[in-house]
């Protein structure tokens, strides 16, 4: 059995690391600078701008990150990945979003207003 019939759905698996390889290109690219631009209160610009650096260089090298159900972070290469790296990348990937929205959540607070409004507002 290859390495990617692990979990039993070839094309599944080949979409997935596909769109693997797209973000990590983005990443490359500097898709977090661009979703840090810009530091927040109590923030500090060249800290942001090092997460940012740091992230754009392990994609360069090909590597992603992945969240043990403990906590601790993996590095690992993108052409080392098998279907069972999938939940901790999901975990990885789901950090990294939290961290995202809750500085756009911040940011809408400090400015008084809200990506969604309930119907009674």
């Amino acid at each position: 059995m290859d390495w990617y019939e692990l979990d039993g759905n070839k094309e599944a698996w080949l979409r997935y690391f596909a769109a693997e390889r797209e973000a990590l290109m983005l990443r490359a690219n500097g898709l977090l600078a661009h979703a840090l631009s810009g530091a927040q209160p109590g923030e500090s610009k060249e800290d942001l701008e090092r997460m940012a650096a740091e992230d754009e260089r392990l994609a360069r090298e090909g590597l992603v990150r992945l969240l043990s159900e403990d906590g601790s972070v993996i590095l690992k290469h993108i052409d080392d990945l098998a279907p069972g790296d999938v939940s901790a990348r999901r975990r990885a990937e789901t950090q990294l979003l939290g961290f995202l929205r809750e500085r756009t959540n911040g940011h809408l607070e400090r400015s008084g207003r809200r990506l969604f409004r309930s119907s009674r507002d």
